[in-house]
């Protein structure tokens, strides 16, 4: 090694702060560096020294060439705003030999740091052509997505086919005909209800668009496959046990015992009724569907201190966290003897609600994150060169990661061409994300175990 190189190399190992495993990881040369860390161990903190390091060590690195990817834009700023702090410290202690690190500070706003997101969405607008996706392209907002779904759930009450058909193509219009037909499918309205039928519709749309899949694949769903998905998401039944008797309760049990209040007597009598239980497989549902359907159906005018605390233990807003367990629950129930009759029709129904939105989204230039993520790895695969801009890809938070944003990744990352530095924790998925796949980051630490110059380090 030349004495220039080793002497660079020398400063900015002297810079590094934190556990050795933590140092390993940093400096990794290995083409996949794979990070499981739980919370607390200064994940981010291991994230912007790599940043730094892949500056520091290469005076030819700029920053427009390293791309770093999280989940939510609060997580951006900090990573931002940290890399900034960690590399004006590395240029006061490296002195003369980092002094490099002066002009990459100068363009620190070149670097591409931001939620995987807002990085496919400037994928698709600068290759929006290859696309042909309009340039006025926007993404939807929550009440406007609220609102449409309302409006299908009232056509569907009202059997308004005529409604439905104006949205659709040809072929789905003869698919509307077709179920609107069908024997039992009063009966299925009937049976559900038609906000129910929306909500199981716009879940199916997330969940399954999440994976790539479409309103065609459902519409061909058998009835055995359904059960399958349905058995296949029973886990969301312990996760809502773990999380509120390993952590909620214990946090807010003083408060409940003291004064729940007329809002939350209920919760604290469904606290009181699960205490210390061991449950089996039928109770945990049971737990679930009586926490969200009674002990947190009403919160209006609800004491705000028992609702800080919960929010604050579930790392969400409370409201949010029912909703969004709502539809997980829902999906998740085991379908009783008369709904199995009717499950193929749930199925038809389920994936033209979902066309009709995808409909009239296309109609108004109208984006969802999951079509971001669909929409830049189409971009990828049409312009496989377009991850060599990027010599490093650092990646935040990867257990909530889905397998749309997976392809997203493996059309940017190339052994050989560009390195991938991964930091996740695998515990806690089960808090985060509706859609993540805990497998895909299992899958990373495997190839980086096994695969030629990988590394996993462990925090």
């Amino acid at each position: 090694m030349a004495p220039e190189r080793e002497d660079l190399l020398s400063a900015a190992y002297r810079c590094l702060r934190g556990l050795p495993e933590q140092v390993e990881a940093v400096i990794s040369a290995s083409p996949l560096t794979v990070v499981s860390a739980g919370a607390g161990t200064g994940k981010t903190q291991t994230l912007s020294q790599r940043f730094a390091w892949l500056l520091a060590s290469d005076r030819d690195l700029t920053t427009d060439r390293i791309l770093v990817l999280t989940f939510t834009e609060k997580a951006a700023r900090e990573m931002h705003d940290r890399i900034r702090e960690t590399l004006v410290r590395w240029k006061e202690e490296g002195g003369r030999e980092l002094s490099h690190l002066d002009d990459r500070l100068s363009r620190i706003d070149d670097a591409y740091i931001s939620t995987i997101h807002s990085f496919a969405m400037k994928v698709i607008k600068e290759s929006g052509l290859i696309l042909n996706i309009d340039p006025a392209a926007r993404i939807v907002t929550k009440p406007e997505e609220e609102l449409w779904w309302k409006t299908f759930a009232e056509m569907t009450g009202d059997l308004s086919l005529g409604r439905i058909k104006s949205m659709l193509s040809e072929k789905w219009a003869a698919r509307a005909e077709e179920l609107f037909s069908e024997r039992h499918f009063k009966d299925l309205v009937n049976h559900y209800g038609p906000e129910r039928l929306a909500e199981i519709s716009r879940n199916a749309s997330e969940k399954l668009g999440s994976f790539g899949r479409t309103p065609d694949d459902l519409w061909e769903q058998s009835a055995d496959e359904l059960m399958s998905d349905i058995g296949s998401r029973r886990h969301v039944f312990g996760e809502i046990w773990e999380t509120w008797q390993g952590t909620v309760f214990p946090a807010v049990r003083a408060d409940l015992t003291e004064n729940p209040g007329r809002c939350f007597a209920r919760l604290k009598e469904i606290g009181c009724e699960f205490y210390e239980k061991e449950p089996d497989e039928e109770e945990l549902r049971r737990f679930a569907i009586l926490l969200i359907e009674e002990g947190l159906s009403d919160l209006q005018g609800c004491s705000r201190k028992i609702m800080g605390s919960i929010s604050e233990a579930l790392g969400e807003k409370l409201t949010e966290w029912r909703d969004r367990r709502r539809r997980e629950v829902l999906m998740a129930s085991p379908l009783r003897e008369e709904e199995l009759v009717l499950s193929r029709l749930l199925c038809r129904t389920s994936a033209l609600g979902w066309q009709c939105w995808e409909s009239e989204r296309q109609r108004g230039f109208i984006l969802t994150n999951n079509d971001l993520i669909r929409y830049a790895g189409q971009v990828l695969k049409m312009d496989p060169d377009f991850g060599s801009r990027f010599s490093h890809i650092l990646a935040d938070e990867f257990q909530d990661t889905d397998g749309l944003q997976d392809e997203l990744l493996n059309g940017l990352w190339k052994e050989g061409r560009n390195t991938l530095f991964i930091v996740g924790d695998i515990k806690q998925s089960i808090y985060r994300f509706r859609h993540a796949n805990l497998k895909i980051f299992g899958r990373y630490i495997s190839t980086a175990k096994d695969g030629d110059g990988g590394r996993t380090s462990y925090i």
